[in-house]
């Protein structure tokens, strides 16, 4: 819902810029706090903590599909883009999905929205860049749920969360996207030019489609160099994570999702694993994000800027 608030500043930004650059620093300071502290209480509750070579490699591969995943967030976002903004490049799009997705630790979940909005100001109309994170967002949702659904295969999810609770969840979810949906109509309708052909929205989508399967990958490797000698299904994985991370989204008031993805993820597992090792995944997880973010900050950092929108 937070890009909603997004349309009441399209008139007066350019007012108030040196402001804004402010407040933008102060924010991107207390986004890398709030990391930091999220980090380090993440850790502390890891108990498994060897670090073989084995580990090590492993670690460092899942820090670099993470770096990955944005990869292909940003060439979703790019494909969104590329009719009307064709000089706005794909490593345009990277840094500033690179310099934006620190502010997602904030409490509230939505201040990632509204950094990217003012970070591509200067590449693209205020309008468009908020048409793009309203069809983002239905995107995510829409992909999430339909990868989610895969659960059913596995097991009943109404055995684990309660079943009133997960019907006000969906209504919850359907009522963001249909609101989000009538928001992209308006806005595309009588205030956008911008072009967005059939083939880019299929492109996209599937872009979306795929992510959880790359999510999905980390766990299972991670429940692999864990669990060793026991097997968890990959799609399994998958199915969960899906799950999961959709109710860190939809859920607000959570820092990036921070305690609702964990909780939800160990209870969507224990059909299957002890609970322990699900939560110990999960967390092992959460700190190999919460470093690759890191690291995708200080990349974004290194990123040139050009300005292809005045």
């Amino acid at each position: 819902m937070g890009i909603l608030l997004l349309l009441k500043n399209q008139i007066t930004v350019n007012k108030f810029k040196p402001f804004l650059k402010l407040i933008g620093s102060i924010l991107a300071v207390v986004s890398v706090f709030f990391l930091i502290k999220i980090l380090k209480e993440s850790y502390a509750q890891i108990h498994h903590k060897e670090f073989s070579l084995q580990t090590i490699l492993v670690y460092l591969f899942l820090i670099f599909w993470s770096l990955l995943t944005y990869l292909a967030f940003a060439y979703a976002w790019k494909q969104l883009l590329k009719n009307k903004y064709p000089d706005f490049k794909f490593l345009d799009s990277f840094r500033i999905i690179s310099l934006s997705q620190i502010a997602k630790y904030l409490p509230g979940n939505v201040a990632h929205f509204a950094s990217r909005y003012y970070l591509a100001d200067k590449h693209l109309t205020k309008t468009d860049t908020t048409i793009t994170l309203v069809l983002e967002t239905i995107m995510f949702t829409l992909a999430s749920f339909i990868i989610g659904c895969g659960y059913f295969f596995y097991h009943d999810l109404f055995n684990i969360f309660d079943k009133n609770k997960v019907l006000m969840l969906f209504v919850l979810a359907s009522v963001i996207v249909i609101i989000l949906v009538v928001v992209f109509i308006i806005i595309k309708k009588n205030h956008t030019s911008l072009k967005l052909p059939a083939s880019k929205l299929i492109t996209t989508f599937f872009i979306y489609l795929l992510l959880p399967f790359m999510g999905g990958l980390s766990i299972y490797l991670l429940f692999q160099l864990i669990l060793q000698e026991q097997s968890v299904s990959y799609l399994l994985c998958v199915f969960s994570f899906s799950i999961s991370f959709l109710l860190g989204f939809v859920v607000p008031g959570a820092p990036g999702g921070i305690g609702i993805r964990e909780y939800s993820f160990t209870l969507l597992m224990a059909p299957f694993i002890s609970t322990v090792l699900a939560l110990e995944v999960i967390l092992i997880f959460r700190v190999l994000s919460l470093v690759g973010d890191i690291l995708l900050f200080v990349i974004g950092k290194f990123i040139p800027v050009k300005i292809s929108h005045d």
